[in-house]
């Protein structure tokens, strides 16, 4: 069961006058393909891949930020159908350490306790988190995932996912970080933080 392939989503859009105190989202389940905090998310579901192929090798153990960015901005570079809706090609994204950090956080977090969720074991959550690496913000989004093998998979399963793909391809997102980490199961388990800063 560890090793089927499984995603979540979680977003935050805080007001971009300043950061508001934040609403404790809750955890999404092992196996769920995501949540519907505040934001306009539909509901998980099946969805035929989208045209075009994400740009950059397959094997990316996570950590190797030129390979993110062209694996992402990849993705980014042409318009996709998310669930339905359609969105333009949206502006590159750059790596940002400080959101590399937190994903690598989340990402050894759930390796280590072999569970997909937000919720870190600490309690913290993908704002908590955020904000403790640093990085201010005005909006963030975080995609996590479990069992895919490389980091394309992951987010050739992210874009797959209404939500998912909303977030990928949301043009307010300008900096990310991402991660992936093998748990003691054998199970690659990705975190993608996304993010506006002020």
């Amino acid at each position: 069961m560890d090793r089927i392939p499984r995603i979540a989503l979680l977003v935050l859009l805080a007001a971009t006058h300043g950061c508001a105190p934040m609403e404790r989202g809750s955890a999404a389940p092992a196996g769920s393909t995501g949540d519907d905090p505040p934001g306009p998310h539909p509901a998980a579901e099946t969805t035929p891949p989208p045209t075009g192929e994400p740009a950059s090798p397959s094997q990316v153990p996570g950590g190797d930020e030129a390979r993110w960015e062209s694996l992402l901005n990849g993705v980014r570079a042409q318009p996709r159908d998310c669930g339905g809706d359609p969105y333009a090609a949206a502006p590159p994204l750059r790596w940002d350490p400080r959101l590399g950090t937190a994903a690598r956080g989340h990402s050894r977090d759930m390796a280590t306790t072999r569970t997909l969720n937000h919720a870190g074991s600490d309690g913290r959550t993908p704002w908590d988190r955020i904000a403790a690496a640093g990085y201010e913000f005005s909006a963030v989004a975080e995609n996590v995932a479990g069992g895919q093998p490389d980091a394309r998979a992951a987010v050739e399963s992210w874009i797959r996912s209404p939500g998912h793909c909303v977030n990928l391809m949301n043009p307010a997102f300008r900096d990310f970080g991402a991660a992936g980490e093998r748990g003691s199961n054998g199970t690659m388990y990705w975190t993608l933080k996304l993010g506006a800063s002020f």
